[in-house]
Parts: C-alpha cells; structure tokens; sequence
C-alpha cells in the first residue's frame, strides 16, 4: 500500500489557496482510489497566516492535517515540518505543491500510472506550466551537467525523461529518500536553491529522478515567481530576498558546493547576464 501525504506550505493568499484545494480534491475524486494500491492524504503548514486560512480549512476540508508556524520557517523548514510529521504518520511518500498550483483532473491517474512505470523507489517530478503572462512551461525537468555548471533542458516537454532536478512543485518522493540523504536544507537554502540542492545530493547518492509529461502542474507564477513589471523594489527582492530569484548570497553558497569556483563563477555571471538582459527588454517594451 502506498501511503502519499500532500504537502502544501503557506503563509497567506487564502484565495490562492481555495483554488489549489479544490483544484486537488477534483482530481482525487475523479481517480476513484477505493480499489487501488494507494491513499493520499493532504497535510497543509500554516507559516504564521494572518487572513484565517487555517480556520477556513479546517470548516471546509476537515480531513486535512494543519501545521502551523510562527511566519519564520520559510519553504525549507515548512516543508520539512510536513515532512516529519509524514513519516510520524507512515506515510511511503510525500507529494510536494504550492499553494498557487492547480492540477488537471486526470493528475492522480497519471500520477499513480508513473508510480508503477518507475517504480515507488524513485523520484518523479511533474510539468509545470506557468499562467502569466501567457501560459508556457517553467518544468519540464532538467539535467544539471555539474562540470559545466550548467542546466540542461529537456529538448521535448512531451517526453519523459531521467533528469537530476527539477522544481518544488508536483514532485513525488519517497520517505526512504529522507532516511538515505536528510531534508531539504534549510539552514543554507531557506528558500531558494533547496529544490535543486536536494535532488543533486539525491543524485550523488544513486537516486533515479524521473520526468513525466502527464502530469501536469498549473503555477500561478504572478503570486511566486519574480514580478515582470519593473521597478527597483522588485529588483531589489530578487537579490536580497530570502526567496528571491538571483539572491547572490545564496547562489555563491549553492555553486561553491555543486560546481565548485570556476564554474560556480561562470554559472553566476551567465545567469546575472540572463537575468539583466531580460529586465532591459522589458524596459525598452515600455
């Protein structure tokens, strides 16, 4: 029997949060688990919300498990605390989700198909798709090539794939992955990077990864991901913030340990290029 526990850490946006829920539930209740080899149960970690969604789900989802924090545990720590409460709890794997994603109705069944095309003992991540400004794919896993220190793209987003990371959103993994390798690192990685920092280690340790195309994750990156319009408020967030996408304190700590300094440094200053060259295009379309 597999045992799959949902994790979704949050700390506000309770209209986001409305959406993913019943985004899942449509999907559980169309793929009838009574007579397969699984139970999925949904474990939520409330990070110090103040807009009453750990109230708002308890009325409405009562089956669902609430952890709740102080507003200070950040991705790393939220997840984790799901995660050890998972295991208190037996569960086999654990399914991790934003509380911005919605799922099609058909997930599970593609979800459980993957399970028994792989295996229960590997990891499966999900394509992501983003919704804003159009929709396109953020996920459709990557191979990170560590002497080059570079991330690999899969070519066909249609096809599955053996990858060694990926995101944090519609991933599968099994309990025993935590006993071999420990949790995402939160101390280093509070935010960003612990995704990627714990699917390389998983890979160091001879743990398969897997892309499956038909499962298929809805991001609504204008709640997480970095906000297109320009200003330097948002600039600022994305290399300062704790969750920020180019926060240079963290990168330089994740490329010392996954590439070492000459290709950690190269890997820096492309992706600070990246980055730069993107917000001028979207000054000059102002």
């Amino acid at each position: 029997m597999k045992n799959i526990t949902i994790i979704i850490p949050f700390h506000n946006h309770l209209a986001d949060t409305k959406k993913t829920l019943k985004s899942l539930a449509d999907s559980l209740n169309y793929y009838d688990f009574a007579n397969k080899d699984c139970n999925i149960g949904i474990t939520v970690v409330d990070d110090g919300s103040t807009d009453g969604s750990a109230v708002w789900i308890n009325d409405n989802y009562p089956e669902i498990e609430i952890i709740k924090g102080d507003g200070n545990l950040w991705w790393s720590r939220s997840v984790n605390l799901g995660i050890k409460y998972s295991i208190k709890k037996r569960a086999s794997h654990v399914l991790l989700f934003n509380n911005d994603n919605m799922v099609e109705k058909q997930y599970f069944e593609a979800l459980d198909k993957a399970i028994s095309t792989y295996g229960a003992d590997v990891i499966i991540a999900s394509k992501v798709i983003n919704l804003f400004p159009e929709k396109h794919i953020k996920y459709a896993g990557q191979i990170c090539n560590r002497k080059k220190a570079r991330f690999l793209r899969n070519p066909n987003s249609e096809k599955s794939l053996k990858v060694n990371s990926a995101g944090g959103m519609g991933v599968i993994i099994p309990v025993f992955v935590f006993n071999k390798i420990g949790f995402f690192e939160a101390a280093n990685f509070p935010q960003s990077r612990a995704d990627t920092d714990f699917y390389l280690r998983a890979d160091n340790n001879n743990i398969d990864m897997y892309y499956e195309p038909k499962m298929v994750v809805y991001n609504n990156n204008m709640v997480s991901g970095f906000k297109s319009n320009i200003n330097f408020r948002e600039v600022k967030k994305a290399y300062s913030y704790p969750k920020g996408y180019m926060n240079l304190k963290i990168d330089i700590r994740f490329c010392l340990k996954h590439f070492g300094l000459i290709p950690g440094f190269f890997h820096l200053i492309t992706k600070n290029l990246r980055f730069n060259l993107g917000l001028l295009k979207n000054i000059l379309k102002l």
